[in-house]
């Protein structure tokens, strides 16, 4: 069934489809790898205040 439907679909609209679903994978991984970012300077901070264990951050965090 999918190969009928790839069949009928013109070229350019698959080329289309193609470049779309990678710039959507693209920035999903880019917000993934941004998130992980995060999640590790909150859970630095989140140790300094709760095990009052201080905890080297970077300069320009510091100053937050």
């Amino acid at each position: 069934m999918c190969r009928c439907l790839l069949k009928a679909l013109p070229p350019s609209l698959l080329v289309f489809f193609d470049l779309l679903l990678r710039q959507f994978v693209k920035s999903v991984h880019t917000l993934l790898v941004e998130l992980r970012f995060a999640a590790a300077a909150f859970a630095a901070l989140l140790i300094d205040r709760v095990a009052h264990v201080p905890v080297d951050v970077p300069f320009e965090r510091a100053e937050i």
